[in-house]
């Protein structure tokens, strides 16, 4: 009878200790919760998926790169500090949300709307050339001849910022010509479909 008395006793105990720490908001246990939550978007508003998603921790190191296979991503665990997460590393303008941190009590919903892709400009299977033109100073040479060696006789002309942009296909010498200066001569060969970046640099005549 007296064990029986004590094993009511602390069954009735063990009962008041877990009330008070459910109603002190406390747990022994921790309840599993997914850290964030991404909602994907296209530009005009619809569900999105297959978009590339990077996770990076505090030191911009990719921690998780996945894609997605619907218009939901749950990534439910990631490290200490702050995080970012870029979401259409694919695409021409991607989304980077930033200062992520994981709280257990406060899980992240983000929803992300992707910029249109028409920003590559269509490149299809040729390359986008961007040509800056500036002087040995590093100042703008506006209005200068862009000549391909591929195509004598046709050309055309940076704008009043020195910049030069078209569609690009093959290897060719480019050949930069202005009144006043050197011609400036560079090879560029476009090997896929890609950016292709190049500064020019002018001499003025006579100048050393």
């Amino acid at each position: 009878m007296q064990f029986k008395n004590i094993a009511a006793l602390l069954s009735i105990s063990a009962r008041r200790l877990a009330a008070c720490l459910c109603l002190g908001g406390l747990s022994l246990f921790g309840a599993d919760t997914c850290a964030l939550t991404l909602q994907l978007f296209s530009y005009d508003g619809r569900p999105a998926s297959n978009a590339w998603v990077e996770l990076r921790d505090s030191e911009d190191k990719v921690v998780l790169r996945t894609q997605m296979e619907g218009p939901t991503l749950r990534i439910c665990d990631f490290g200490f500090g702050p995080h970012s997460l870029r979401v259409g590393a694919s695409w021409g303008l991607p989304v980077t949300v930033s200062n992520l941190r994981l709280l257990l009590k406060a899980p992240l919903n983000i929803k992300v709307v992707l910029n249109s892709t028409n920003y590559t400009g269509g490149m299809g299977s040729g390359c986008l050339l961007y040509l800056r033109v500036a002087d040995r100073a590093g100042q703008p040479v506006p209005g200068a001849d862009i000549l391909q060696s591929n195509f004598p006789g046709t050309s055309a002309k940076a704008d009043s910022f020195g910049r030069y942009q078209a569609l690009y296909g093959g290897t060719n010498e480019i050949v930069v010509r202005k009144e006043g200066y050197e011609d400036s001569r560079t090879v560029v060969a476009c090997k896929d479909t890609e950016q292709l970046d190049r500064g020019v640099v002018m001499t003025r005549i006579g100048e050393k």
